[in-house]
């Protein structure tokens, strides 16, 4: 079956984890795929996590994500992992 990916976990301590540890399946297997991920991740003010943390569950503090342009940014990044997985998705079915 379809394996799953949970990219985040929202906190009630205000921070969401990325989940880059629970992501190592599919087209996220790849290391430098969760790298991507994390730069693009980066490219937010106030977002800095460390490559090597493609392993781990960074946090980042809710705080950080309050203004309406850095939550813009955080949701476009997500949509781009939720794109990564759908593309994958429908080359399998494909194949």
């Amino acid at each position: 079956g379809k394996q799953k990916l949970y990219p985040m976990t929202l906190s009630t301590l205000g921070k969401v984890y990325m989940n880059a540890g629970y992501c190592k399946a599919g087209v996220f297997a790849d290391d430098e795929k969760r790298k991507d991920w994390l730069r693009r991740l980066n490219a937010i003010e106030g977002i800095n996590i460390s490559l090597e943390a493609i392993n781990r569950f960074p946090p980042i503090l809710f705080s950080i994500l309050q203004s309406a342009d850095r939550i813009g940014q955080f949701l476009a990044v997500m949509d781009w992992f939720i794109l990564q997985v759908k593309a994958e998705q429908a080359e399998a079915t494909q194949a």
